[in-house]
């Protein structure tokens, strides 16, 4: 048995009585490297209750599940689930049991988890300044890769604003490499969310797997939730638009709209089934362009699902704040995060394609919170 699975299999269980006596059964792992280590009753002066906290050696590179049941015949409960970084060697966490009961047995495991195969895509956008957006978005880039492991896992970075990149290609090792390229990031323009998905579609699928291989295909959008530009061919060839009729390089963001005629109307795509419709988009509508934006981006995000890549996506900043085109049209738009991630709760949820999450995240506790989250999401694929 190789020791991947000896550690996985590592269980120990603690049993406790809620009263003043104390009693602990232990089973031992056989190579010691997964043991909980302590069982401490506290009172919790901002709950005004009595609680538990149990300590163990963290099992890095995996998720840590500690579940509970009240009775060895009932079934067993999912108290949390703990992603550690390669860094801490214990970890924590706390139970509130109800008034009346009168024993508990935790139980605290490792499972195995899939090699991970990921693109995260971030926004750069001036939007991302004009909110603040940068203050948080950028350690907590730094901190989610670090949860990952270099040598199971492939990631790259993409990142857009008028135009998209790929700030580092597809890769093992990595981490190193995407904290150094998201602290790099500069921002500004606008925000073409179809070209980074597109960029991260095509990045994920450089790397080959094998039948049976236990690997998920994931792609993480960190968004203000804002989509106001998309790629069109014009006479002038492929373009980024803008809802200010601007035109951009796909490959560079610069303007580029030397001998480019602008119809004023534009065709527009339907997500789920690629059709298009001619003349349906006003060039001059701010409201029409956005959701023309929302539309290409829904379109990839859907051929990215359908190609088994589940994707999550982290709004950055107030849904409230005021909008564009005069506040009609939302900053930070749940919805269509909701649509790309296609979440259970999305009006467009598809139960044939992989459901992602999508969460807001105002400040950063936030965010932090929304990426420990996260990262539990990946890891349970």
């Amino acid at each position: 048995m190789n020791l991947h699975r000896l550690v996985s299999m590592a269980i120990l269980v603690l049993t406790f009585l809620l009263t003043a006596r104390m009693e602990v059964v232990a089973q031992t792992s056989t190579n010691g490297q997964f043991q909980i280590l302590s069982l401490q009753p506290i009172f919790d002066p901002i709950a005004g209750s009595n609680a538990y906290v149990i300590t163990w050696n963290a099992a890095t590179g995996r998720v840590n599940n500690v579940t509970y049941t009240d009775s060895l015949g009932a079934p067993r409960q999912n108290l949390v689930g703990f992603f550690p970084t390669y860094r801490p060697a214990t970890m924590t966490a706390t139970d509130y049991p109800s008034a009346g009961i009168t024993q508990r047995f935790y139980q605290v495991k490792a499972n195995i988890r899939p090699s991970v195969i990921m693109s995260l895509v971030l926004d750069r956008s001036s939007d991302m300044l004009v909110y603040g957006e940068t203050e948080i978005l950028i350690p907590a880039v730094t901190n989610f890769i670090s949860l990952f492991n270099n040598m199971t896992d492939y990631a790259a970075q993409v990142s857009f604003s008028s135009a998209a990149s790929v700030d580092v290609p597809m890769e093992q090792p990595f981490i190193t490499n995407i904290q150094n390229a998201a602290l790099a990031l500069d921002f500004g323009g606008y925000s073409c969310v179809d070209q980074g998905l597109t960029n991260a579609l095509a990045q994920n699928n450089t790397v080959t797997t094998l039948p049976g291989q236990n690997v998920v295909k994931v792609i993480v959008l960190f968004t203000d939730g804002l989509a106001n530009t998309f790629n069109y061919v014009f006479n002038c060839g492929p373009r980024n638009i803008s809802y200010l009729d601007g035109l951009f390089d796909p490959a560079t963001g610069n303007s580029a709209s030397s001998d480019c005629t602008i119809p004023a109307m534009l065709s527009s795509i339907d997500p789920f089934t690629g059709t298009i419709i001619s003349n349906a988009v006003s060039s001059t509508s701010c409201v029409a362009m956005h959701n023309e934006a929302e539309n290409r981006a829904e379109r990839i995000a859907y051929l990215a699902r359908s190609q088994g890549n589940t994707i999550f996506c982290i709004g950055l900043g107030n849904p409230s704040a005021p909008g564009e085109c005069n506040g009609a049209f939302p900053v930070l738009n749940p919805t269509f995060l909701e649509e790309i991630a296609n979440t259970a709760d999305s009006p467009t949820y598809n139960p044939s394609q992989p459901s992602g999450l999508s969460v807001i995240a105002t400040n950063a506790a936030q965010l932090n919170a929304a990426v420990q989250s996260l990262a539990l999401q990946v890891f349970s694929q």
